[in-house]
């Protein structure tokens, strides 16, 4: 319940006000979003029951989403131009925190979990901190009419990208997914095939794979996005191979040094994909460009994952890593044939 309201927030924002930000400019739409982050902190340091557990979650997934055709738009904007600096940024540094956080979270709850709400505290500090940012920034965005019509649930692909959109989907939804495996299976996984009865592991595992991702997506400036793909999601399969063949047998430093080869090229594959979409867009279809991607790509995600999730109950979680492995290798299949038929020049 608690994944399908904090969903249900995210869908919710992505159609509706991933626009917003083209009319009433971006930083007045990310303060809004970082407010939205506050609410949902302080419901979970106050949280006594389910009904404020879940209001948090759903304003958290209403902020995430809300995110995406704001504040990664805002960073696409003030980047450097004639530079991948601001697609590497805005797609990577979000794992940052995604890392920093569950360790920081597994180590509190392995050695004191009754401090777990001082990290909400501590999240709202930074969050004001980044309210203060944002005022002092420069806004990129010219104020104009038109909000009313800004919030009609719009799924907007200009024609120059739509060619890419399937490849897009198979990249998207194939990384996305193992990084979902490992957000719900990481202390499973410590546990049943490793013996580590450890949050703080668990949460190892799960930062391997997403961390690096970071490092492996500064890759595409020396590739062109063909090869880019095409390296990255067969580096990123035959990791998964070896990550599977070390899960089985249980060798956990095999397991998590290929974890860290699998995200660099996933940063490298999932960066290129992006930075593709990026700049063929213009800046005004921009966040609705990227409202779509991530709506495209969460959905897809959510779906994939529910479905091969939901055998865990009837086998192991090394088979459903194997199925998850099968997965990934059909994309891998399917992106070679598709990129030896899409036309990469620019329009």
């Amino acid at each position: 319940m608690s994944t399908f309201i904090y969903f249900t927030g995210n869908v919710i924002s992505l159609l509706f006000f991933a626009r917003l930000s083209n009319y009433l400019g971006r930083k007045p739409v990310i303060i809004t979003t970082i407010i939205f982050a506050i609410i949902g902190c302080i419901s979970f340091v106050y949280v006594n029951g389910s009904n404020l557990f879940l209001i948090g979650r759903f304003l958290q997934g209403l902020s995430c989403g809300m995110s995406a055709g704001c504040i990664q738009t805002f960073i696409l904007d003030t980047a450097p131009p004639n530079s991948n600096l601001g697609v590497i940024m805005s797609t990577n540094i979000p794992l940052i925190g995604f890392s920093i956080g569950a360790l920081n979270s597994a180590s509190i709850v392995d050695n004191n979990p009754s401090l777990i709400s001082n990290i909400f505290i501590l999240i709202i500090i930074l969050l004001l901190i980044c309210i203060f940012g944002i005022l002092v920034s420069q806004e990129t965005i010219t104020r104009k009419s038109g909000v009313l019509s800004s919030i009609k649930p719009e799924v907007k692909v200009p024609n120059n990208i739509i060619r890419f959109i399937p490849i897009s989907i198979i990249i998207f939804v194939s990384t996305y997914t193992i990084s979902g495996f490992y957000q719900s299976f990481s202390s499973s996984m410590a546990l049943l095939n490793f013996g580590f009865n450890s949050k703080l592991i668990a949460a190892v595992i799960y930062t391997s794979i997403i961390a690096p991702q970071i490092i492996g997506s500064t890759l595409i400036n020396r590739l062109s996005i063909k090869d880019a793909q095409r390296y990255g999601i067969i580096g990123f399969t035959i990791a998964l191979i070896f990550v599977n063949i070390a899960l089985i047998k249980s060798y956990f430093t095999l397991f998590l040094t290929c974890n860290i080869i699998a995200s660099l090229f996933c940063g490298l594959c999932f960066t290129s994909c992006m930075n593709n979409i990026v700049y063929r867009t213009k800046k005004e279809d921009m966040a609705g460009v990227l409202a779509t991607t991530y709506i495209i790509t969460d959905g897809g995600t959510a779906l994939t994952n529910l479905l091969i999730s939901g055998l865990v109950i009837h086998t192991t979680v090394s088979n459903v890593a194997l199925i998850y492995l099968g997965f990934v290798i059909i994309a891998c299949i399917l992106t070679f044939i598709l990129t030896g038929k899409i036309n990469y020049d620019f329009d």
